[in-house]
C-alpha cells in the first residue's frame, strides 16, 4: 500500500538540535552548515521521516537504520528491499511517499514562474500544453512535479535531464507519453497553494495522505534521545 505523510513546518517551533545524534553522521555535518532554521528543520525532517517509515516497516529503532545512497544519490535503506521510499520538501511541507514497488514524490511551492524555464527545459509537447492552459503558472507546476516524481522515481536524479521523456496530461490524468520501461504511472493534486505528483509502480493507488503537525513529529523521537 502506498503512503504519504506530509510534515507541516512550523515557524513559532525551534530547531531541534537535541535530535541531531539521531541523524547520520553525513546529515548532521549537512545541517551545520545551513544558516537558515528552516532550511536546517527541513534537512533533519527529511532523515527522520526515512528513519521513522523504515523502523516501522522492519520493526525496528530510528537510530538502528542504516541510510545508503545508490550511484545517483539517491537514498534507501539496507537490507530493505522490499521497501521503497522518496523524499521531497518546498516551503513549509517536507513529505515521503513509501511502497513496495518504485516511487518518487515531488512538492513544490506554487510561485510566480518564469515561462521560459519550460521553454528551455521540458519538450516541445509539454510546453505547448502549458501555454494552452487557462493558468499556465500552475500547468507548469504541475508538469514540473510529474517530472521530478519520475525522475526520482527511476532513481537517476539529475543525470536524467527533463526533455529526456514527454508526460501528457489528458482530462487530469497523467501519463508517460515515451517508453515506460518501469510501467510507471502518475497522481497529481493542488493542496492549497502547492503541487503535488506521485510516480509509482502499483496498478490501483489510492494513496493514504496524512498530514503531521511537526511538534508531534518529534515527540515521536524523544524516546531514542
Amino acid at each position: 500500500m502506498t503512503q504519504i505523510t506530509l510534515v507541516q513546518i512550523e515557524p513559532k517551533i525551534p530547531f531541534q538540535s537535541a535530535l541531531l545524534p539521531l541523524l547520520s553522521l553525513e546529515r548532521r555535518e549537512k545541517i551545520l552548515k545551513y544558516k537558515n532554521t528552516e532550511d536546517k528543520k527541513r534537512s533533519m525532517l527529511a532523515e527522520l521521516l526515512m528513519r521513522k517509515a523504515a523502523g516501522k516497516f522492519c520493526g525496528l529503532a530510528p537510530d538502528q537504520i542504516k541510510i545508503c545512497y545508490n550511484p545517483y544519490g539517491k537514498p534507501y535503506i539496507a537490507n530493505l528491499r522490499h521497501f521503497k521510499f522518496n523524499i521531497s520538501h518546498s516551503g513549509k511541507y517536507v513529505a515521503i511517499a513509501t511502497s513496495k514497488y518504485k516511487i518518487g514524490i515531488d512538492i513544490e511551492q506554487i510561485q510566480n514562474i518564469d515561462l521560459t524555464i519550460a521553454k528551455r527545459c521540458f519538450t516541445p509537447g509539454e510546453y505547448a500544453y502549458i501555454c494552452s492552459c487557462e493558468n499556465p503558472r500552475n500547468a507548469f507546476y504541475q508538469m514540473w512535479t510529474l517530472k521530478e516524481s519520475y525522475i526520482k522515481a527511476v532513481g537517476k536524479g539529475l543525470h536524467l535531464p527533463l526533455s529526456a521523456f514527454e508526460i501528457s496530461i489528458d482530462n487530469k490524468s497523467a501519463y508517460l507519453k515515451t517508453y515506460n520501461k518501469h510501467n510507471l504511472m502518475f497522481i497529481h493534486m493542488q493542496i492549497n497553494e502547492y503541487m503535488l505528483a506521485l510516480c509509482h509502480q502499483e496498478h490501483s493507488v489510492n494513496p493514504i495522505i496524512t498530514f503531521v503537525n511537526e511538534a508531534d513529529f518529534y515527540d515521536y523521537f524523544r524516546t531514542y534521545i
